[in-house]
């Protein structure tokens, strides 16, 4: 589905504009400071991406990002008279979109990132585009199924009591044994990602194209350590519609 962008200087106005969006996927780019809670709920109910400025960040910032992107994604221009000028992001990082697990209150901000200085930027509402960076095919799907899929079977693993390992080339596969370290016991079957040292754990789900990253400051023995990973990844995969 093509993406229609503009800048508004509230949701309220952003729902109103972009409830003539017409079939297209509508993105309202705000002032970061005319982001709240109130806000994020109404465009999410009104079904409308919700991207933001940088901090301070005042409608012309808004303008600028909306036709930035809109320029460099190919989305449709709410506003067709171009990018202003003087316009301009201090790094890598030029604005927010909001990400939204499931379809309750379960969000977070991800940034919009400059890629290796060009004027391209990373700015998908899908972590987990199989291969894509937004329309650009970077790896193929049977390459990433391959990656992904379990190469050690139900081989254990000795340091880890006996857990089936479920390696594919690198990450671990959730697959469909009773056990699994890090990616939680509620994890779809293609779930995939993988751990640090006793403190943090990373993981993707290809089903419902959400992912999820865990870090603490503390390294945390087993068992404990494995029952902790699998409570909170659990939690988030409770939350995914």
């Amino acid at each position: 589905m093509s993406v229609v962008v503009g800048a508004y200087e509230d949701a309220a106005s952003a729902v109103e504009a972009l409830a003539r969006a017409g079939g297209k996927r509508p993105a309202a780019v705000l002032p970061r400071g005319a982001v709240d809670d109130e806000a994020r709920l109404r465009l999410r109910q009104a079904q409308v991406e919700c991207l933001t400025t940088l901090d301070g960040g005042d409608m012309d910032a808004a303008r600028w990002l909306a036709a930035t992107l809109a320029q460099a994604q190919g989305w449709e221009p709410a506003d067709p008279r171009g990018v202003p000028a003087g316009g301009s992001a201090p790094g890598d990082v030029i604005g927010w979109c909001e990400l939204r697990i499931g379809s309750g209150d379960l969000t977070t901000d991800r940034p919009i990132t400059r890629l290796h200085g060009a004027q391209e930027y990373i700015a998908s509402f899908n972590l987990l585009g199989q291969g894509r960076l937004g329309d650009v095919r970077l790896l193929s799907p049977r390459l990433i199924a391959y990656v992904t899929r379990n190469h050690t079977g139900e081989r254990g693993d000795d340091a880890m009591a006996g857990t089936p390992m479920h390696r594919g080339l690198g990450p671990h596969v959730r697959g469909d044994s009773d056990r699994i370290r890090g990616l939680g016991t509620l994890a779809a079957p293609p779930t995939f990602g993988h751990g640090g040292a006793g403190t943090s754990y990373s993981w993707a789900d290809p089903t419902s194209g959400v992912s999820f990253t865990y870090l603490t400051n503390y390294v945390q023995p087993d068992p404990w350590h494995t029952a902790r990973l699998d409570r909170i990844a659990n939690l988030v995969h409770a939350a995914i519609d």
